[in-house]
């Protein structure tokens, strides 16, 4: 069903809310007509096939979490790392606004760390009907306890809840998390900054397509920085393994 869209995100044009769907992505790919100059926004309470990187499955399956897909104009797609980035920051921000010195990183290229597991995914992906538009899908757990997750990935995973012993009301949390992305968008300068302060373990050891070099930073463009015994080499894609603890 059509949501009317909150007053105060004047910067959305369309709000869809499903109860339950198969993926907020992949429903976005169908919607016509596409916005103009403001985002679209699609919200399901329950996915039954979210998706992560590479087709994986991404479980959502469950209440209280944020199971969220943005369609937005962009000048680019090619920069398309400048959204991801700004998105990034912007859950990252609104986290720590509500529950600050929290351990909240951003591990590269897509996922959320909360003390060192992950809490939210990031999913990009082109839009089928324009070539000027950008679909950023989301998965946040925020009122999950670790048992509603399938056991496999509870040492893995965690949750908003989970870390603090508290529920946060999630229609608030989801509207600071588009203004933010949106002031972001706009500032491209002060996202990188933060985008590098928030880096989850720079200067680590790692291994990313049988590589291993020191984890340097991620440069504007998204590509992975490692000192190697080779020398400096980078990366647009790959799976980042931490070898030290």
């Amino acid at each position: 069903m059509l949501i009317k869209t909150p007053d105060k995100l004047h910067f959305v044009e369309q709000f869809y809310s499903f109860d339950c769907i198969d993926s907020t992505n992949d429903h976005a790919k169908t919607i016509h007509p596409i916005p103009l100059k403001g985002m679209y926004v699609v919200q399901a309470t329950v996915q039954n096939q979210g998706r992560g990187r590479h087709g994986r499955s991404f479980f959502s399956n469950v209440f209280g979490g944020l199971w969220i897909s943005i369609i937005t104009p962009v000048e680019d797609i090619t920069n398309h790392f400048t959204y991801n980035r700004a998105l990034s920051v912007a859950i990252c921000s609104t986290l720590l606004e509500l529950y600050p010195d929290s351990d909240i990183k951003i591990k590269w290229p897509n996922d959320i760390y909360w003390n060192g597991k992950k809490v939210a995914g990031i999913l990009l992906e082109s839009l089928p009907a324009s070539e000027k538009h950008l679909i950023l899908g989301f998965g946040l757990n925020v009122n999950i306890p670790i048992s509603n997750f399938p056991s496999e990935l509870a040492h893995l995973i965690t949750s908003v809840q989970n870390e603090t012993s508290r529920e946060t009301p999630l229609v608030p949390l989801l509207e600071a998390i588009l203004i933010q992305f949106y002031n972001f968008c706009k500032n491209d300068h002060l996202t990188e900054y933060l985008y590098t302060s928030l880096l989850y373990k720079t200067g680590s050891l790692v291994r990313i397509n049988n590589i291993n070099g020191t984890f340097n930073g991620v440069r504007k463009d998204g590509q992975i920085e490692l000192s190697t015994d080779k020398g400096i080499v980078y990366f647009n894609s790959g799976t980042l393994e931490y070898l030290q603890v």
